[in-house]
């Protein structure tokens, strides 16, 4: 039996009905900047999930150029209580860029909790304002092409 192609697998995918904004990767222990799942979660796996997002949402756009720059998708990296962002965008030509923010870690102490929780909330905050932006410019393009055809099909009639 042939098994059925699957592409790459996350163990989150952010999505709005069948179009994705987003990935993420987790591992249940912190080994260090410098630890092997790190290095490949952030290095090799999530950036290769981004980038398959990133040129489906260039499709959904239609390919312009223009619109394509406007354009980003999100990955987290969660490994124990410490949480990575990475933003992959096309700032020009066929390249694609990934900025990532400093490794920030949710407080066991719950002394610390408030101080150091914070940030991790506004980087979610930054997360969720990036794919809503996506969305709305991915679904402002899809309502515009639907208004056209349908502007088409009254002037045939």
């Amino acid at each position: 039996m042939k098994r059925k192609i699957m592409g790459r697998r996350g163990d989150l995918i952010i999505r709005k009905v069948s179009t994705e904004y987003g990935c993420s990767e987790a591992g249940k222990s912190f080994e260090g900047n410098n630890g092997t799942k790190l290095l490949h979660e952030r290095g090799i796996k999530a950036p290769k999930m981004m980038k398959d997002i990133f040129y489906s949402l260039c499709e959904a756009v239609g390919n312009e150029e223009e619109k394509i720059r406007k354009l980003q998708s999100i990955g987290f990296i969660h490994s124990s209580l410490m949480i990575l962002l990475l933003r992959l965008d096309s700032p020009a030509g066929y390249t694609c860029r990934i900025t990532r923010t400093k490794m920030l870690e949710v407080p066991s102490q719950i002394a610390q909790f408030g101080a150091k929780v914070l940030p991790v909330i506004m980087l979610a905050w930054k997360a969720k304002m990036i794919v809503k932006e996506t969305i709305e410019f991915v679904e402002q393009k899809q309502y515009s092409e639907n208004e056209e055809d349908t502007d088409d099909q009254l002037q045939n009639l």
